[in-house]
């Protein structure tokens, strides 16, 4: 009882005391961006989807692919994997997997759907992969030349400072 009494006469405590560590950012587990006033990037845009999270933290990890998101000369067009595209991508998220798979997502032409005509044919960067726009009952797919597999494109696209993104299901082979 006697320690109650001395404690609660003298409130400050003896000493404080807390370790605070500074992040290491040379190993890029930590991105910091700033954000000019002006409209926003492709970058800016994707980072608050929850439904392309997956894809984003992708792009994150491929400094080339994420250059070109933030970029505000660049003009692209995005054809976003949703998160579920990837559940059974079955490959480790390494820059070294990432960047073929993610580069056949990302265009040098800003496109907005009234300009994706039918027999369009489109060549994402970093790929020799092509794609072919085909229209069928009013739905726009990209037809993969190569292995004839159609990825039907979700949405009117949204618009960014440096170009265009629309969604799809599956991840292009």
């Amino acid at each position: 009882m006697n320690n109650e009494i001395k404690n609660m006469n003298n409130p400050k405590p003896d000493s404080i005391s807390y370790s605070y560590q500074e992040p290491d950012l040379s190993k890029g587990s930590f991105i910091d961006y700033n954000v000019e006033e002006g409209p926003l990037t492709l970058y800016d845009k994707l980072s608050g989807l929850n439904t392309v999270a997956t894809a984003f933290d992708g792009f994150r990890m491929c400094p080339t692919l994420i250059k070109k998101l933030t970029d505000s000369h660049e003009k692209l067009t995005v054809f976003v994997p949703l998160n579920k595209a990837f559940r059974n991508w079955g490959k480790s998220p390494t820059e070294d997997n990432l960047v073929p798979i993610l580069s056949k997502h990302l265009f040098d032409k800003a496109i907005i759907k009234s300009k994706l005509t039918d027999g369009m044919e489109l060549v994402p960067i970093n790929s020799d992969t092509k794609f072919v726009v085909v229209l069928i009952n009013g739905k726009f797919y990209l037809k993969n030349k190569n292995t004839n597999i159609r990825y039907e494109v979700l949405g009117d696209g949204e618009s960014a400072a440096n170009g265009i993104f629309y969604f799809v299901e599956y991840l292009f082979d």
